[in-house]
């Protein structure tokens, strides 16, 4: 491949990547000089689609690349069947624009950088977000929509950060930064505000009630078992 020139399109029905589906994938490709540019890549995907380009250097070493996609409308029910969140009751439409580069098989040295919107959200089931709800609500919480949570990301170092986390629903809205790292260990700070129904409701736990409206939220430790800390905002 490294010495080959190559001008062509490429067609699937169905490709597997790392257990992710996609259809009817379409591929515009040229390839000179040892490297591969992706001139065009669309494929639909769970519900949805995803759209992108890439640049491959084959004849470097450490294979070098770089990618620039768009997802569209990818819906969260569909997508959960290929992963071990298959039997939770969560959905949602996702949309983002991202880029990524790197080195092939070296994880520390990948950079990435876009959007992440997701609306229409049933979450509440993924650990992270129920351990929230355990802190702030009595019960009956776990219907509530998110009616949009969107945020800025970068991922450097072997972390995925962003500092606009912003999160809405009927009951409650939630703003702050956070932290993952690649090994799964959450930091993570964020305001909630209580809407006007969230507090006529009486959901409200003992704690967040004394609280009320505004509080901080301290996230740390692994995701599997992250240890919450509430406290008033004072800001």
């Amino acid at each position: 491949i490294p010495h080959s020139m190559i001008d062509g399109e490429a067609k699937c029905a169905e490709l597997l990547v790392n257990g992710f589906k996609l259809d009817n994938l379409v591929l515009n490709i040229s390839h000179s000089n040892g490297v591969s540019n992706i001139k065009h890549m669309s494929a639909a995907l769970y519900g949805g689609a995803i759209l992108g380009n890439a640049l491959v250097d084959f004849a470097s070493k450490d294979m070098p690349y770089r990618v620039n996609a768009e997802i569209k409308g990818v819906r969260i029910e569909e997508l959960k069947r290929e992963t071990a969140f298959k039997d939770y009751d969560i959905s949602g439409i996702i949309q983002a624009r991202f880029g990524m580069k790197g080195s092939s098989g070296d994880l520390s040295g990948l950079s990435a950088w876009g959007k992440l919107n997701i609306t229409k959200g049933k979450l509440w089931q993924l650990n992270l977000f129920r351990g929230i709800g355990t802190l702030l609500f009595r019960s009956d919480y776990r219907s509530v929509l998110f009616e949009e949570v969107s945020c800025d990301f970068s991922v450097k170092d072997k972390c995925f950060s962003t500092s606009d986390l912003a999160i809405s629903s009927s009951l409650l809205n939630l703003y702050g930064t956070v932290n993952i790292t690649f090994d799964k260990v959450i930091k993570a700070y964020l305001k909630a505000e209580f809407t006007d129904e969230g507090i006529d409701a009486a959901r409200m736990s003992d704690m967040a009630g004394a609280i009320e409206r505004y509080s901080m939220i301290e996230i740390k430790g692994p995701l599997s078992d992250p240890q919450y800390k509430l406290r008033p905002d004072l800001s």
